[in-house]
């Protein structure tokens, strides 16, 4: 088990990862200390050792348990909290149901920041319903939270308010990764509309910065996803989904089973979705308790403070600069790389994964011009300052060399 106060390298053997492989890009999927494995483990035995009982009783009492512990965490009321297996599901619960308000000529705004599924979600049902989708543009690097309020701002003026019916926003950002002002932007909105529906995106908060759904829910948000797997520590399939009281009706999962809608109430549906894996729900008790041992505190103060200081060696390192001030970044931090060259950014992606072992996630920015080159890297309990020193120190190397373009994998360069 974790001891607190303890963080680094010395960490690594808490996790499962491959021999002398160093996850600097935990914000993708997350990885899951050996102790909470274990614990799934167990509650695996116990499902196969009586199915009966573990499907009828056993692990109903255990997901409710863990939904309390959730909402505590989160600020919530645990009526008020389900689980779900991640953020997608999530959002498709909402939006099937926030679908049949939305008729022609309506419009539903995102940030051009959003992360893919969001966006694909709804360009499907843009073309099953008739509304539009508005997309609201962010330039980055961004100097402060101002940019974002401002992107708030100039949604109000470029739609018509009384057509704008939901607007869907991240909490942190994927690529570009920063912190986004949900209270100061959901305020500047809900004052002009006030019918307006707000939509969170919080797959990168839990377990990365503290969450209060109470304080969002007073600033006018009703829905609020969040994953647990990539950054509280629990297994692979754990989300919650969070919806204000109010809004709740209608509210069902992908999958309505033989307990579900209409005769379910809003938790009853998501409690049971069919004869499937409820063990990683089961389990997310046990990444609370690996984070009490270190110390829930201790661990965000020492995941920013990686950031921060890694962000700042690489960009004088490199002579670049990064996305953000460092106040609207948590645990990651985006750096521009030291090359316009995008066949030097391909082979620095395919050197990292097959002579490194290293994964890093390299990214054009959008709208950059000339274009502009990013690495978003994650800090991490069990990383230190000289693993973001190695990655300065190999990328500085991999552009001094000739391009070996018949070895470059594909696809490397992500495109937000």
């Amino acid at each position: 088990m974790a001891e607190g106060g303890k963080f680094g390298q010395v960490r690594r053997a808490d996790f499962s990862f491959a021999p002398g492989y160093v996850n600097i890009n935990h914000g993708s999927f997350g990885a899951t200390p050996k102790v909470v494995a274990e614990a799934q483990r167990g509650h695996t035995a116990a499902m196969e050792g009586k199915p009966d009982a573990w499907f009828r009783r056993d692990y109903r009492k255990d997901v409710h348990a863990v939904r309390e512990q959730l909402a505590r965490y989160a600020h919530a009321q645990t009526d008020d909290l389900v689980l779900v297996e991640n953020a997608s599901s999530g959002f498709h619960a909402v939006l099937r149901a926030l679908q049949y308000t939305l008729g022609s000529g309506d419009v539903v705004a995102v940030l051009s920041s959003a992360y893919p599924m969001v966006r694909n979600t709804l360009d499907y049902l843009a073309k099953m319903k008739g509304f539009s989708v508005e997309v609201v543009d962010v330039q980055f690097p961004v100097a402060g939270e101002a940019d974002f309020v401002a992107a708030a701002e100039k949604l109000l003026e470029s739609v018509p308010v009384d057509k704008l019916k939901i607007f869907m926003v991240s909490h942190i950002t994927s690529i570009p990764a920063v912190v986004v002002p949900l209270t100061a932007m959901a305020t500047v909105l809900k004052a002009r509309v006030p019918s307006l529906h707000i939509v969170v995106d919080g797959a990168h908060a839990l377990g990365q910065i503290p969450v209060n759904l109470t304080q969002l829910e007073a600033a006018g948000i009703e829905y609020y996803v969040a994953t647990g797997y990539k950054w509280l520590y629990s297994p692979k399939g754990t989300a919650f989904l969070w919806v204000s009281k109010k809004s709740q009706e209608g509210i069902v999962p992908t999958i309505v089973s033989a307990e579900g809608f209409p005769s379910a109430s809003f938790i009853d549906c998501f409690t049971y979705t069919g004869t499937r894996d409820y063990t990683p729900y089961c389990t997310m008790d046990a990444a609370f308790d690996y984070r009490a041992a270190l110390g829930d505190s201790a661990i965000m103060d020492y995941m920013h403070r990686l950031a921060t200081q890694g962000g700042q060696l690489l960009t004088s390192m490199w002579k670049t600069e990064v996305i953000a001030p460092e106040r609207m970044y948590a645990a990651m931090v985006d750096v521009r790389l030291p090359t316009v060259d995008s066949d030097k950014v391909s082979e620095i992606s395919t050197v990292f994964e097959t002579e490194h072992n290293m994964f890093i996630v390299v990214y054009q920015l959008k709208g950059s011009d000339p274009p502009t080159f990013w690495t978003r890297l994650s800090a991490q309990i069990y990383l230190e300052l000289s693993d973001f020193e190695k990655v300065g120190r190999l990328v500085l190397e991999i552009i001094d060399r000739p391009v070996d373009k018949a070895n470059v994998l594909e696809p490397v360069i992500i495109k937000p």
